[in-house]
Order: C-alpha cells, then structure tokens, then sequence
C-alpha cells in the first residue's frame, strides 16, 4: 500500500492524525542519533 500522495508534484504521507502522533511520540521517545526531519507545508506555498 502507497503511504504517500503526490499533490503538484510533492510527496505528502497518507497518516491519520493519531498515526502521526505515534510516529511522532516513537521518534522522540527513542533518542536516537539519527536525524529526523517533520516538515510541514502551506497550500500558499504552491509554485505559480
């Protein structure tokens, strides 16, 4: 199953709300060394 949807040619993830939140939580309740990016977007942001 795809988890992600392209919207103008950007990848955007298919979690709910409450999978987010568990993958947020897990990412930072881990501490792990590795990076980890959440990157959030605004539909102004399109290209024109």
């Amino acid at each position: 199953m795809n988890r992600t949807v392209s919207i103008l040619g950007v990848s955007f993830s298919k979690l709910t709300l409450n999978e987010t939140i568990l993958h947020l939580t897990e990412q930072i309740g881990s501490r792990s060394d590795r990076l980890f990016h959440l990157i959030t977007t605004n539909p102004e942001m399109k290209e024109k």
